[in-house]
Parts: structure tokens; sequence; C-alpha cells
């Protein structure tokens, strides 16, 4: 006998222990674990086994309106005070005054309670007087209500819960199963201990909306201190009103999902994104942006539910994602680049921003580098910038390089350099972005005597050793995943001698055949005569200079990949 919910299907065929043999069937019948788990598939009779053999302990018992029969209820009933997580799914909403009756006794040993209904076009009552468990639940601490509405009078099963899911409007014509702007702040007010909530939205293409607050109701403020992380979504913009009369603390994790096929109208996004009195306090508190994009020809296991995604993650300084929002479904490249604009305008101005990455974008979110230098036009504090799987890269670093030579060549009033203060820059699978892009961004930077501080190179394969061996010498550090197979020099013609002091080369002691060999002692070099004529051992002298030539500079290191590709790119950049 598995312990595992056998109404989920799986490739590996389920084994009733008790048949295979007598020693194994004594062996299952001795472990009461075994058989602490009911589910209503299973027949009155193998539910009565499953009580008697689990002895006692605390059972997971899960009941279904549609599969089960009177002969599973009053089991059920009679052994709630047994029970450790109690799963009630597929009734009609409409069942909810009917069941306390068969939930009046106490549940002392409860920790998880799932109510989950099925659609249904009859309407129920917030407002009805049910009181469920005889309020006695003091070990309950996560509740998921699925397409259900609690009546108010048992809000008491929410008093020392730490984790709420909240699922609503799943099926066509469900205009009796949306609950109001005031039922969720009446639902989270009396969760004061909540740290982890989940509030989602089915059938966002039906309506009605929300409804909104009555004439005579004056929204309080809910104080959520010990709120971890909170995500709404599936919701309309304009379904998000009542975010405005939350407190949530400043290290809470705050994820949006709006979907852009059937709600369109932002502004009462925006308005509550710019509203400095509302409770959305981690905006506050984050220095990076990155604009996110999920459909890559690179990532073709995707899920289809995963594609088509724009997402706007705002991160703290400690590389934490503080506030997420994500779009789903952009119409257009047009509608996506209007995002881009709108929330980037909205949300800087709650916050300075530091950092900005671009990670996922290709022609299907952007046109081109556009709105990129737009953003970077109008916020001139960004100092870090990174690129992950973008195709505009080369285009964007070309017209930054541009604004950087117009800027060396007049110094009058009126001249912009886009991203002035520019100091780090990562990039990360841009494979037809090439090095001589780089090269002359970093020598635009050095020329105006702003160097670049930092320089991160990963997965992009048409920047070879020729340009990373430049970027060395404009570039204060530079990280490259190339360093394991470096074999080259630089190639500049206007290097500084003393950049190579390092490297003591005394050519009278050069034999005929041009074969010499470099040894490093510390503060004295000595210039050994090779009495090889090996080709290899050539080739094994020549990389040898090379290297000494860049022996000062640190080799690329695996810092920064506990966050992820994007992630690994931005979070060294404060370091």
């Amino acid at each position: 006998m598995l312990a595992g919910d056998p109404t989920i299907k799986s490739h590996v065929p389920l084994l009733s222990m008790t048949q295979v043999c007598r020693h194994w069937r004594k062996v299952a019948i001795a472990l009461p674990m075994l058989w602490t788990s009911l589910y209503p598939t299973m027949s009155v009779r193998d539910v009565a086994r499953s009580l008697r053999r689990s002895n006692g302990l605390p059972l997971d018992f899960t009941i279904s309106g549609i599969q089960g029969t009177a002969g599973h209820w009053e089991h059920f009933h009679e052994h709630i005070g047994r029970c450790k997580r109690i799963a009630i799914k597929d009734i009609p909403p409409e069942w909810i005054a009917d069941l306390q009756p068969w939930l009046d006794n106490p549940a002392p040993l409860l920790e998880e309670l799932v109510l989950s209904a099925v659609p249904s076009q009859h309407p129920i009552s917030s407002d009805l007087d049910l009181t469920f468990f005889d309020q006695t639940t003091p070990l309950l601490y996560k509740v998921r209500l699925d397409t259900i509405i609690l009546p108010r009078s048992s809000f008491h099963l929410l008093l020392n819960i730490t984790h709420l899911e909240f699922s609503f409007g799943h099926g066509p014509k469900i205009g009796c199963q949306i609950p109001s702007h005031r039922y969720i702040l009446d639902l989270l007010s009396c969760a004061p201990l909540l740290q982890d909530a989940l509030i989602e939205r089915y059938g966002t293409e039906h309506l009605p909306y929300f409804r909104t607050y009555p004439p005579d109701y004056t929204p309080t403020r809910v104080k959520l201190d010990h709120l971890r992380k909170m995500c709404v979504q599936g919701m309309a913009p304009i379904e998000l009103g009542w975010m405005e009369y939350i407190d949530i603390p400043l290290n809470c994790c705050l994820k949006i999902g709006i979907d852009l096929a059937h709600h369109q109208n932002l502004a009462p996004l925006l308005a509550l994104l710019d509203n400095p009195s509302n409770g959305l306090r981690p905006l506050l508190r984050v220095q990076e942006t990155m604009f996110t994009g999920s459909t890559s020809p690179g990532n073709p296991n995707a899920r289809a539910n995963d594609r088509d995604k724009l997402g706007i993650h705002l991160w703290d300084p400690n590389s934490q994602l503080a506030v997420g929002i994500v779009f789903r479904s952009p119409q257009s490249r047009e509608q996506t680049e209007l995002i881009m604009w709108m929330m980037s305008m909205t949300l800087f101005r709650r916050y300075t921003p530091r950092c900005l990455a671009w990670s996922t974008l290709n022609s299907r979110f952007v046109m081109g580098p556009g709105i990129y230098i737009r953003v970077l036009m109008n916020h001139t504090t960004i100092s870090d910038l990174a690129f992950d799987d973008c195709h505009f890269v080369t285009d964007a670093l070309k017209l930054l390089v541009a604004s950087e030579r117009s800027a060396s060549n007049y110094t009058g009033p009126g001249t912009a350099v886009v991203c002035p203060n520019l100091a780090y820059l990562a990039l990360s699978r841009c494979r037809s972005l090439p090095g001589t892009v780089l090269v002359d961004l970093a020598r635009a930077r050095d020329v105006r005597g702003k160097t670049l501080r930092k320089l991160r190179i990963k997965e992009c394969d048409s920047v070879h050793r020729r340009s990373v061996a430049d970027f060395r010498w404009l570039v204060e550090e530079v990280e490259w995943d190339g360093e394991t197979e470096w074999d080259g020099f630089s190639t500049m013609a206007d290097m500084d001698p003393d950049d190579a002091r390092d490297l003591l080369v005394d050519m009278d002691k050069v034999d005929e055949d041009g074969d010499w060999e470099t040894v490093d002692h510390g503060d004295e070099y000595d210039l050994q005569e090779s009495n090889g004529s090996d080709e290899e051992e050539t080739r094994d002298r020549k990389k040898q200079f090379g290297s000494l030539a860049n022996q000062s500079v640190e080799t690329f290191t695996e810092r920064g990949r506990r966050h992820g590709v994007a992630r690994s790119l931005v979070s060294d950049s404060g370091e």
C-alpha cells in the first residue's frame, strides 16, 4: 500500500502490499502510518479498515461531494477529532450551509483545511451564521478556499493561520461567486498572523468585475505585520483597488499577475503603484529593475502557459525579489513597449534605480533598442546594465557608443550622454554581439575619463580572445567564461610600456632561431636560452608569454551563480 493519493494518475502501477504475500501483509498491517490517508475513491469498507489499522494516528481525510457516500460522511464526522488535514472537495457552493452538522465537532489536531467547490450559478451569502469545528482549531495554520465564499461568521478559522490561498471565479457565468473589495479586506483582517497569501481569480474574461464598496462603507486599513510573501494574480487592474488599504512589511515579497488579453486598461494599476500613501512599502527598498520575457529560442521546452509573459521585477540591494509584476498575453510589440515605458515612468518615481537588466527579450516583445534608450535617457542614475538573451543588444550598445563619442567631440551645453554613470556591464547569452562593439564602448568611456569598473561576459560566442585582451587595457576588471582556453595577447598599438613592466626580455640573449623562454622569479627575471627546436614547445612558450602579459588580471570566477544567469549578472554589480 503506497502512502500517496491513488486518485493521482502515475506511470508507476500501484500494488497492494497486503496482497503480495503473508509476510508483507503482516508488515503493512503493523505500520499504522500506511493507513492514515483516506480518499473518496476508497470504498466504505476500505475506509473502516484503514481507520482501524491506523491505530489512532492523525488522519489525512479527503471527502468529495461527488464521489462520497453517506457512509464516508459518517466516518468523517466520527473521526474529525483525529484529523490532521481535512479536504472537502467538489461540493456545490450552496452546500456550505449544510456542512455545519458534519463539521460541528472540535478538531484539536487540525493543521490544514481545504474547501473546494464546483462552479455554480446559485448565489450564496457571506453573511450566513455558521461556525465550524466548535471554534476549536488551535493548531490550524493553513487554509485553502477554492471557488467558495466562506461566511464571515466562520472567519474564526483564520485567527491563527499563517498560510492562506483564496481562489475564485472558476468556470463560466460565475457572477454570483465573485467577491467584493470589502470581502477580501475582511478576510485578510481576520488573519493577523498571515505570512504567505495567494489570492487568485480564474476566468478573467467573464464579467462582472469585483463589486465596489457599499455607499455607506469606509474601508479601514489592514495591517499584515508578519506577511513575507503575497501573490495576487488573474485580476483585472480595476480589481486591485483593495490593495490600497493594506499595510505590508518592508521585507515582504509581492507578486502581481495581470492578463492583458482581456484587461488592457492599466490606469488603476499605475495609480496603485504611484500612490505614496498606500501600503506597497517594498517599493521603497528596491534599487534594481529587470524587464524580462518568457519566450526564447533557447528554451523550446517552455510550457505553453509560461510563454508570452512580460515581467517587470524589482530587486533590493541584497538581490532579493521585492516586487514582481507579470503581464500575460501581450497583444502586440507596441503594447509591450508602451507597458515598459509607462511602468518605468511610474515605478521610478517611487525610487531611484541603480541597476537595469533586460532578459529574454526578443522580437516578439520589442521592435528594437528604442524603448531601451528612452528608459536610459530619463534615468541618469543607472550605473549597472545587464543583458541576457536580448536580440537588440548590439544596436543598443552602438547607440551608447554614438552618445559617448558625441559627448567627447562636443562638450558644450546640451550635450546629452546616455547612461553617463555606467560603471558595470554584464552580458549573457548574447550570441550575435561582436566584441568590437564592446571595445568601442570601453574606449569611448576611457576617452571621457569614465573608465568601466567591470565587464562580465558569458556565453557570447562572437566575443573572441583578442577582443577580451583589448578589454583588459580599458576596463578595471574583466570576467570572461573563456578564460580556461586563454592563449592570446593584446594587439593594441598604443599600449603603455609601464603596463608590461612585469615582463622583462633581454633581446641580446635570443638565439638565431628566435627560441626563448621567460621565467618569473618575482622581483628578478632571467631569460634562458632554449635548446629545443620542437614546434610544440615553441607554441607553449608563446602561450606562456601571452599569459605573463596578463598575469595581474583576475581570472573568471564562479561567484554569482546562485541566483541564476540573469540574477548573477546583476547581483555582483554592487560588490
